[in-house]
């Protein structure tokens, strides 16, 4: 299965983003380098409840009805426990979900996908900007709270856009990581970026100490 975030990223950034150009097959080696380790598939509850897998099939149709297939069998996507994550052959995913007559409905179509796991994690996202369909491409850094315990992927923890001003925050316990900050970004800035080269360069600093 293609990666789902890479899958229909059309676009240089545009708006309030520096127009960096998104290299699809670059981000999906990203994105696979940065599944858990120790799993293949799985769908993840928040609370704690865990489905695991060897093949994850997710068929997207209108809006809300999306399905996904663990191991050929259909997953639930109305359920009293909020569904959190999803991994595939290729990539670990934050799902969207919303509130529907009392339960939880997991939808396919919004996922967050990890791009760098580490001490501090880089997820990616497209957003439709327009009604012709036109998408930009985000991305959002998190530091968990405990990074002692990563395997417990619903760790609560710092989410910011990514910025150089917040990955600066996120950083600053770490002087080498500071300095290549500075080195790349040349000054903080509180505005957005999706050039996730300078932002990879940074945080394996931070994460392979």
């Amino acid at each position: 299965m293609k990666n789902l975030m890479f899958l229909f990223l059309t676009c240089f950034s545009q708006q309030s983003f520096a127009q960096i150009f998104i290299n699809f097959k670059e981000l999906n080696n990203y994105a696979k380098e940065a599944r858990e380790p120790g799993y293949t598939c799985f769908v993840s509850y928040l609370n704690g409840d865990t489905l695991k897998g060897t093949t994850m099939k997710i068929k997207y149709k209108s809006y809300g009805k999306s399905t996904i297939e663990l191991d050929d069998k259909d997953i639930p996507m109305l359920s009293q426990a909020r569904m959190y994550a999803v991994q595939n052959e290729d990539h670990f995913s934050i799902i969207g979900s919303f509130m529907e007559n009392g339960k939880w409905h997991a939808n396919p179509k919004n996922q967050t996908v990890r791009v760098i796991r580490g001490r501090i994690s880089l997820f990616g996202s497209t957003e439709e900007v327009n009604a012709k369909g036109t998408t930009i491409t985000k991305f959002r850094l998190f530091k968990p709270d405990n990074w002692t315990n990563p395997g417990n992927w619903t760790n609560p923890g710092n989410w910011t856009n990514a910025s150089s001003a917040g990955l600066a925050g996120m950083v600053a316990d770490y002087p080498p990581a500071v300095a290549k900050l500075k080195e790349v970004f040349l000054k903080e800035s509180t505005r957005e970026t999706n050039d996730y080269r300078k932002l990879i360069e940074v945080l394996n600093v931070y994460n392979n100490r």
